[in-house]
């Protein structure tokens, strides 16, 4: 079964076995094969997968931090430096249905934290993202979204808010700036 759907159905000898999964190339679920012996008692074994890089399983982390100098102009012959910055991402696998991602970014003209969270309470339901941001110029950004991930097709939507700014939030130092920002997206694979 592939969330709770028949994919695939065989009668094996006894013995050692093995199970071949059809190609999933996306998405988030749980894949359970049901191991019936000669007295019709059955074995289940659950196994969750995750072709989805927001999700990842229970105890699982992934992190990075980057350092450097902040380039004073933007040309590509600057060779004119500034002070130092520091940013890092770390993601980790809280439940097997909730994956936590913590973002910070700091310098002494700009520092920034977020939080966002990917949920799947159920696989065909898809998966939900909150999230919550705060900078330096105390300005802040919530975000709703939700995405349906299949082996052939994606499709979602996303809300994101500034909250108590006239400007918006401001992405970066000296960076565009939203006061909110709409989008649905709907796509395809191609088998392989």
């Amino acid at each position: 079964f592939l969330n709770s759907q028949l994919i695939q159905q065989k009668e094996i000898s006894s013995g050692r076995y093995s199970i071949d999964v059809p190609y999933q190339s996306q998405g988030y679920g749980v894949f359970q094969a049901y191991v019936y012996d000669v007295t019709g008692k059955p074995s289940i074994v659950s196994v969750p997968f995750y072709s989805n890089n927001e999700i990842i399983k229970k105890g699982a982390n992934e992190y990075s931090v980057t350092g450097g100098l902040i380039r004073k102009d933007s040309t590509s012959s600057s060779t004119n430096y500034d002070k130092p910055y520091v940013s890092g991402i770390y993601k980790g696998g809280i439940t097997d249905n909730w994956t936590q991602d913590l973002y910070f970014q700091y310098s002494s003209y700009y520092s920034a934290l977020s939080g966002l969270a990917h949920v799947v309470p159920y696989a065909p339901a898809g998966m939900f993202n909150l999230g919550y941001s705060r900078n330096s110029l105390s300005q802040s950004l919530y975000k709703l979204g939700w995405e349906r991930t299949g082996s052939s097709f994606s499709v979602g939507a996303e809300l994101q808010k500034a909250q108590n700014s006239k400007e918006g939030f401001c992405l970066g130092y000296g960076q565009s700036c939203i006061t909110s920002q709409k989008s649905a997206f709907i796509g395809a694979s191609l088998p392989h």
